[in-house]
């Protein structure tokens, strides 16, 4: 490989890796994170200038500030150490936690963090949003256990000593910790701090805190490098990107940008395009930047495959989930005995169908709709079952062999 090739590569595989981890740490993604140490300043130029993530490389670690394509999307909640979704409660407990942080000394302990989100948590806005927090009770100290599990993690908290989750049964067990100050400051991207955007509620307050200018007061030259970089992280980041989902304005820019923008989004993260009458997908084969695999070893993967099957009959339709279970009971005589013992269980089905929806809306192949309906989205026809075509001058071949 030449000098040059070694290095596209080089840095093709340090995309990857921050988009895969966006925060890299020492010590848990070296290798990583020395690539990405190498080419810092062109990573730091492609990710602001393709799509607007600033990138901040550090002596000790590399965070990536993912904004999201999509503000409105349930899908991209943080996640505790059971890949359990956080709920508004723990978000809430995992805020003061690091606000808590913020304050600490080098080293701190569990009591000592407890206690001061204790005093935090007594805020007259939390106490009219009918936020109230004690640690008298396990499920109070659960919530803050899985807020610290959440920052050591990622290297925000370093354990010196003990362990916390003896503390979730008895209060008075203590853990002692470093905190890493710098990695906490990288923590949210938010690029204006929450306290100058009070007045802003939902949807507006996160416009404002990433930065975002309200779409009149944005110049020409600003407009389509909002829309080129909302169109980049939503083609990077999500499965599938529809026409249909987009206004007209970005769907237009998208039609006139695919070409150029689409390619080179593909050629520097390693991922294949796939562009349709439909929409545009980004899709890795090695399955490396996935989040949801299909196919899928096991038997919900095995399942949810036999779902997207059938829902790419119904392209154009919906399907109700009744139906779908319905499906599911006749599959399990031919394919029961590859499933767990629960799985071939009659009555069951309803809720591997939940399961299985769930990865199917996660991948943008089907979506939910009213009445318990389902609708199959065109990206699912890539798992239709279609009969082979033979050419007719094979048959003829093999007939004319078969005869002599």
């Amino acid at each position: 490989m030449t000098p040059q090739e070694i290095a596209d590569d080089e840095r093709r595989r340090a995309v990857r890796a921050l988009l895969l981890r966006p925060l890299l740490v020492a010590g848990e993604d070296d290798d990583a994170l020395t690539l990405v140490r190498r080419h810092a300043a062109w990573l730091t130029s492609f990710f602001r200038d393709e799509l607007g993530w600033p990138l901040h490389v550090g002596s000790e670690f590399a965070r990536l500030s993912k904004i999201p394509g999509r503000l409105d999307d349930p899908r991209r909640g943080l996640v505790d150490r059971k890949s359990e979704p956080l709920s508004r409660r723990r978000y809430v407990v995992l805020a003061l936690a690091m606000a808590a942080l913020a304050r600490a000394e080098r080293q701190t302990t569990l009591h000592q963090l407890a206690e001061d989100v204790l005093l935090l948590s007594n805020d007259p806005e939390l106490a009219e949003a009918s936020f109230h927090f004690t640690l008298d009770t396990q499920a109070d100290r659960r919530d803050l256990v899985v807020a610290i599990g959440w920052l050591l993690d990622r290297g925000v908290l370093r354990l010196v000593d003990g362990q916390e989750e003896s503390f979730v049964r008895r209060r008075e067990e203590d853990a002692l910790y470093r905190v890493e100050h710098e990695l906490l400051a990288r923590i949210p991207i938010w690029r204006v701090p929450p306290s100058l955007v009070r007045e802003a509620r939902g949807r507006a307050c996160l416009r404002a805190m990433l930065g975002e200018l309200p779409r009149g007061e944005a110049s020409n030259e600003g407009s389509d490098a909002e829309r080129r970089h909302r169109i980049a992280r939503r083609v990077v980041d999500d499965p599938v990107v529809y026409f249909d989902d987009l206004d007209d304005a970005h769907a237009r820019y998208l039609m006139a940008v695919r070409g150029s923008l689409l390619r080179r989004l593909a050629e520097t993260t390693g991922l294949e395009l796939e562009s349709r009458k439909e929409g545009v997908a980004l899709v890795d084969p090695s399955g490396q930047l996935t989040d949801v695999a299909l196919p899928e070893e096991g038997t919900e993967g095995h399942i949810t495959l036999l779902l997207a099957e059938h829902l790419a009959e119904f392209v154009g339709g919906s399907v109700h989930r009744g139906e779908l279970a319905a499906y599911l009971a006749q599959c399990r005589e031919a394919h029961g005995k590859y499933w767990r013992a629960d799985a071939r269980e009659a009555g069951n089905e309803a809720r591997y169908v939940a399961l299985a929806l769930e990865r199917l809306f996660g991948l943008e192949l089907a979506r939910p709709r009213e009445g318990g309906r389902v609708e199959p989205m065109p990206a699912i026809a890539r798992y239709a079952i279609v009969a082979p075509v033979v050419p007719v001058s094979f048959v003829a071949s093999a007939r004319g062999s078969l005869d002599g």
